[in-house]
This record gives C-alpha cells, sequence and structure tokens, in this order.
C-alpha cells in the first residue's frame, strides 16, 4: 500500500513551479532594490559633482539684504555661523554697481554691515537690489542675493521683518540692528499677504488682510477665486505639498492620452485672493506661490525657477485648454480631417497667468500677469511643450537675470524644450560653448526649472528673443543702430523694412552674378562679413546639423558705417540658429552622422548664394581654413571635453529630474554618459570626414 507522505508526481511538479516563482520573486526584489540604490548613488554623484563645482564660488547663501533704505543704506546680515568673505562683490541697483567690497573684506557671523551707498534707493516703481558679482547671470557664476525693493518715501525702509527671514514689509529705518521693532507700513493692496511666495526652509503661517468692510476669499488649487471659493477666517497652514497630489499632471496626461505618467514630483501651494466689499464689488485677483523645505531639492537647487499660475479651466480643460488635444481634436476627427493638426494646443490660444521668477537663490525679482500660448515647434506633439508668456506692455526689470530674456515688439519670453534633443538637453548648450569665440551671434540660453500650478513641470531652455536689443547688448551697440533681418527679409523692426530689403536683394544679386570675378566678390565682401559667414556654414557643415534649412534663420547689420566700432561698417553679419539636430542626433534619422557628406544637403547644396561664393577661390581657402581651425582647435578633444565637463555639470542633474518628469520612472544616467560617449565618438571622427569634404568641393 503506498505511503500517505508520498507525493503524486503531479504534486512535485506544482511543488517545484511554485519554488521556482518564488525564487524569480526574490531575484526581482532584490534587483529592483538593487537598482534602487543604484539610482540613488547615482543621484548623490550628481549632486556631489554639481556642488564640486559651485563650491568654487563665493557661497552667500545665509548672508541675506537686511534692509535697503530710501536714505540710501543698504544694510547686510550674515546668519550663518561663519564669516561671511564678501572680497571683490558688489552691491548692484537695477543691475548697476553701484558699491564695492575691497579685498579681504569679510561679515562676522550673526552680524550687520551697513553701506552708505549716497543713492535714493526704492525710488522706482520696483528696484531690484543685489549683492554678487559680474558672473552673477551665468550658470557656474557666483549665487547672488536679491532683493526686489518697491516705492519708498524719504523716511521708509524695506526689508526683512523676522530673524526667520520670511517676512518682508516697508517699514521705518532701523539701521544696524534687527527690524523686528520697526513700525510696519500698512499694505495698501486690496488684499495683502503676509508673506511673499518665495522657498523657505520651515512650514509658514500666512495671514490675509483686506481693508475694513471686505471680506477674502482664496483658492489652493491655481483656481481664479469666487465669493464660492474659500472663505477667509484664520491663518492658512502652508507645508511642503510634493508628493503625489497633482491634479493638473493627471488631467493633462488624461486628456492627451500620454503613455507615461509621473507619480510624485516636487510641488508648491498656490494661494489666489480677492477682496469683495459689501456692494459686492470684486478686487484683482493676488496671487503667490510657496515652496516649503525644496530650495535644496535636486530639481531646483541650481537652477533659476519660473512659476506659472493658471486657472486649470485654461490649461486642461477638454473645451478651453490650451495645453491638451481637447474638443479641436476630436472635432477634426469626427470630420474626417488630419485629428492632430487641429489639437487644442495648436490654435496659439493665449490665456491670463501670473508669473513669479526666482534666481538661483530662490530670491524672487520678478512677478507679474502676463499671456501664456503654447509654441507650435518640434515639441508640440510631446508632454512637455514649448511656451511663449507675452505681455502687452513694455517689461522693464533691470537687474533681474530674467530681463535679458524680455525680448521683441511683443515683450515676450520664450521657454521651450530643447527640441529633437530634449531627452538629453546637451547639444545647444555644448555648442554655444564650444562656438563662443566665433564672429557669430550664438542664442543666449539658460536652463530654468518651470511650476505649473505649483507642480513641477520640469526642466526648460529660457531663450533671447532675436531682436536688436538682444545684437546690442551681445556686442555693446545702440539699439536703434541695429538691424535684425531673417535671411528672406522679415525684419521685427518696421522702421528697419527697407534693410530686410536689402539683404534678400544681395542674396539674389550674389547668386547670379560670377563670384570667380574678383569685382564681383570684392562688392559682395564689402556688404557681408565674410568670416562670420563661412564661420557660421562651416560649423552647421562640420556639426552637420541635420535642420538648418527647416530653421528660420537670421542676420543683422549697424545702420551707421562711420567705424565707430569694430562692427560700425554696415555689413551683414549672422546668427547661429537652433543646433539641437548635431553631433550624431539619432532624431536627425542618420543625417547628424560623422561621415556624412554634409555639403549634400540641401540647405548648402541648394543655397545659390553659398554655391556662387565656392566659386571663388578666395573664399574656399578661407572655408578651408576655417575648416582646419575648428578641427585643431575649436572642436579639439581637449577643447570638447573641457565644454562637456562644463555643460554636464549644468544639466545632468536636472535632465535626470525632467526625464522622470516626462518620459520614464528609470533612471538615465547609464544612457546619459553613453550618450556623452557617442558625442565625444562624432568629435573624433568627424575630423578626417569633413576635411576631406572640403578638399573635395
Amino acid at each position: 500500500m503506498a505511503s500517505k507522505n508520498k507525493f503524486k508526481t503531479r504534486d512535485k511538479i506544482i511543488i517545484a513551479i511554485s519554488v521556482v516563482i518564488i525564487i524569480i520573486l526574490a531575484i526581482i526584489i532584490v534587483s529592483d532594490k538593487m537598482a534602487q540604490k543604484d539610482e540613488e548613488k547615482t543621484l548623490e554623484n550628481l549632486e556631489t559633482a554639481t556642488d564640486i563645482s559651485l563650491n568654487s564660488n563665493v557661497n552667500l547663501e545665509n548672508v541675506y539684504i537686511n534692509e535697503v533704505s530710501a536714505s540710501g543704506y543698504v544694510e547686510l546680515y550674515n546668519n550663518d555661523q561663519t564669516e561671511a568673505d564678501l572680497s571683490n562683490l558688489s552691491l548692484y541697483l537695477n543691475g548697476e554697481k553701484i558699491y564695492s567690497f575691497e579685498d579681504n573684506t569679510s561679515l562676522d557671523s550673526k552680524e550687520y554691515l551697513v553701506v552708505e551707498t549716497g543713492l535714493a534707493l526704492g525710488s522706482g516703481e520696483h528696484d531690484i537690489v543685489s549683492l554678487g558679482d559680474d558672473t552673477m547671470e551665468n550658470y557656474l557664476g557666483t549665487r547672488g542675493r536679491y532683493l526686489t525693493v518697491p516705492t519708498l518715501t524719504a523716511d521708509q525702509s524695506f526689508g526683512y521683518t523676522d530673524t526667520s527671514f520670511t517676512s518682508t514689509a516697508i517699514m521705518s529705518q532701523t539701521k544696524n540692528g534687527n527690524n523686528s521693532k520697526a513700525t510696519i507700513v500698512k499694505n495698501t493692496d486690496d488684499v495683502s499677504f503676509s508673506v511673499y511666495g518665495g522657498y523657505y526652509d520651515n512650514d509658514i503661517s500666512l495671514s490675509l488682510e483686506a481693508a475694513e468692510g471686505k471680506t477674502i476669499y482664496y483658492t489652493t488649487n491655481g483656481e481664479t477665486p469666487t465669493t464660492e471659493s474659500n472663505l477667509y477666517t484664520d491663518e492658512i497652514k502652508i507645508s511642503n505639498a510634493s508628493g503625489t497630489d497633482l491634479t493638473l499632471t493627471n488631467e493633462v496626461a488624461e486628456q492627451n492620452n500620454d503613455s507615461y505618467v509621473t507619480t510624485s514630483s516636487s510641488k508648491g501651494t498656490v494661494i489666489r485672493a480677492i477682496a469683495v466689499d459689501a456692494d459686492g464689488n470684486v478686487s484683482n485677483v493676488y496671487t503667490q506661490t510657496y515652496y516649503i523645505g525644496q530650495k535644496s531639492s535636486s530639481d531646483v537647487k541650481n537652477y533659476a525657477c519660473l512659476s506659472i499660475t493658471i486657472n486649470p479651466e485654461d490649461f486642461a480643460d477638454y473645451f478651453n485648454g490650451i495645453y491638451v488635444k481637447g474638443t479641436g481634436y476630436e472635432s477634426a476627427l469626427a470630420r474626417g480631417l488630419q485629428a492632430s493638426d487641429y489639437s487644442n494646443f495648436l490654435t496659439a490660444d493665449e490665456k491670463d497667468v501670473t508669473v513669479e521668477y526666482y534666481e538661483k537663490s530662490k530670491d524672487k525679482t520678478y512677478e507679474g500677469n502676463l499671456k501664456l500660448s503654447v509654441i507650435n515647434d518640434y515639441s508640440v506633439s510631446t508632454s512637455q511643450k514649448s511656451l511663449l508668456l507675452s505681455s502687452d506692455s513694455d517689461l522693464n526689470w533691470e537687474g533681474s537675470s530674467l530681463n535679458k530674456f524680455f525680448g521683441g515688439t511683443n515683450n515676450s519670453l520664450t521657454l521651450t524644450t530643447n527640441l529633437t534633443d530634449n531627452t538629453y538637453k546637451i547639444r545647444e548648450y555644448l555648442a554655444a560653448n564650444l562656438l563662443e569665440d566665433t564672429k557669430v551671434a550664438s542664442l543666449s540660453l539658460t536652463p530654468v526649472s518651470v511650476f505649473i500650478n505649483g507642480e513641477y513641470w520640469g526642466l526648460y531652455c529660457l531663450r533671447a528673443t532675436i531682436d536688436e536689443g538682444y545684437i546690442a547688448d551681445t556686442y555693446s551697440l545702440d539699439e536703434s543702430d541695429v538691424v535684425v533681418s531673417t535671411t528672406t527679409g522679415e525684419v521685427s523692426n518696421s522702421n528697419h523694412s527697407e534693410y530686410g530689403e536689402e539683404y534678400a536683394d544681395l542674396v539674389s544679386w550674389i547668386a547670379k552674378h560670377d563670384m570667380a570675378d574678383e569685382d564681383n566678390y570684392d562688392y559682395a565682401e564689402a556688404r557681408i562679413d565674410m568670416d562670420s559667414y563661412i564661420q557660421f556654414m562651416a560649423a552647421n557643415l562640420y556639426l552637420s546639423n541635420a535642420y538648418l534649412d527647416s530653421d528660420t534663420k537670421y542676420v543683422w547689420r549697424t545702420v551707421s558705417k562711420d567705424g565707430e566700432t569694430e562692427y560700425s561698417d554696415g555689413k551683414w553679419r549672422y546668427i547661429y540658429t537652433p543646433l539641437d539636430g548635431t553631433m550624431e542626433n539619432t532624431s536627425a534619422n542618420g543625417l547628424a552622422s560623422a561621415t556624412i557628406n554634409s555639403y549634400l544637403f540641401d540647405a548648402f547644396h541648394d543655397d545659390k548664394m553659398f554655391m556662387s561664393l565656392i566659386d571663388n577661390e578666395e573664399f574656399r581657402a578661407k572655408l578651408i581654413q576655417t575648416m582646419e581651425d575648428f578641427a585643431n582647435n575649436t572642436f579639439s578633444e581637449e577643447n570638447v571635453n573641457e565644454a562637456i565637463t562644463a555643460v554636464t555639470d549644468m544639466l545632468e542633474k536636472g535632465t535626470e529630474y525632467s526625464y522622470k518628469r516626462f518620459i520614464s520612472s528609470g533612471s538615465l544616467s547609464s544612457a546619459y554618459s553613453s550618450e556623452l560617449d557617442t558625442i565625444r565618438e562624432f568629435f573624433e571622427t568627424r575630423k578626417d570626414y569633413i576635411l576631406k569634404y572640403t578638399n573635395e568641393i
């Protein structure tokens, strides 16, 4: 008789399968934990690497501009446990240096330092007083401190009213001492906030105040408040809102059918408030955003931050939302049209928003009401879309690093993704670094962390508008003496329309005339800075720019020809286009390779002006010499490696977090390293190929 304890064959198989499953599950769990540890270690290394790159700069993290007085003094306070070195730093008023500290100047721990500037401070609508040096606007430059000062009367000051450096106010002057005993000047806004929006280390208690007889209503989710919103009766407790409550993120993802949605990210708290009087009259909407315990968070720590507040319905609603496919898409689908061409985000509709801007130090230097629209560029069909912020009035905030990015006749701010290189965000910054010393104007780019209704919206590229103001600032010229035109003759300044036509006519003339004839070439050379033109074309050829033909190209010149500066000759000069589709970018479908003959690209082969100039022996010789200089100097192994180090110090950490926000919850680290190797290999290989092709033309 068989024993009752003896297993049947079927039972043995089941047991064996169960054991295998348990082993597999154990392996998965262990692997996940190891991967998680690796990821944490990677981020820790990123943190350390970036911190090391910044440690060489002056540390002003705990030095505060404690008080700014209408009578002209600026009071500093060192809240650190160690002395602060102020050697060779300066005070600035609206970007202009007003006082310089001598070498070996220091500020002891918990001490005040009063500087008499001799100027009337707080005389403008908003004066920005800052402490730092001339590198403050550079990513790896000094992380300066800023204080935005409202209009003051002769006996007033503006500064911090508490020792936790949370609240600021207009107050009586308290030179060389704690401001907590100062007499506070009552805020005359319809709604006043006891604490301005910003980055704070600890939880805050926010008080709202309105004139007697008025009632305050507020929201915390970005919605425009009404009398149906929260009734303000007591302090609002604000703490770190980061986590999984991402209402706007989830609504957009659902509307757009995004395949990946982040489950957790950094988040601030938006407070929007109105005051209503007894007759039902409603005030303007007042908005402030609070980020608690996030100043050192890796997605913002070393970046300027832009916080945008918008009524959620205007952003993500099926009918009205400008960031979603919405009714435009489905209505086109129902009519049998190409639905992707009719999405809501392609309408160029503008919506009202409030914008707050924070420097790297997380000091706020701009807030205002603007219009938001989505830019129809390469990224418009992706989860992270490029954005345009514009205003009907002049935008001028001297002293804020944001100011140089306000540009164009529409007073706009351009926030783009990194286009076809948005996963890695390397190529445009790398090209700008390497080509900085050429005679071609580079695009002004800086990374900025963006938040919408307090929710982290990834790392963007703040991009200066290409206009007369930008060129004037770049080359220290009078803006009225500068003309900027597209290569097809369009100008933004209607007063300069004849100059755009002049350039278009010149291109046509060169294309139709024999440039081998020295007289013809001399005529062209008298009107075009050939070094600038050759470097522009050579850079795009060398880097295998697959998208030059599709990008709008810009040129500039001075109106005057008096020779007062090296640029005052009336010659046309060139401005680089975006260089994202270069250096083995796989999005270029093989066109950005190191071995390709880029002279065969339509952008060059079908460029009648370029092909005509190639017939001139002097032009060809300059082109060959420029390519050799690029190969041996500009794009040398040493320069490339130095530039890659600088760019990765600046971008790698922010790129990692932006990747987790929009693409995948996994780590980008390994792929990022591989991409850097691909770029290095591009330059190692490209030299021989491009020189061969150039010598064959």
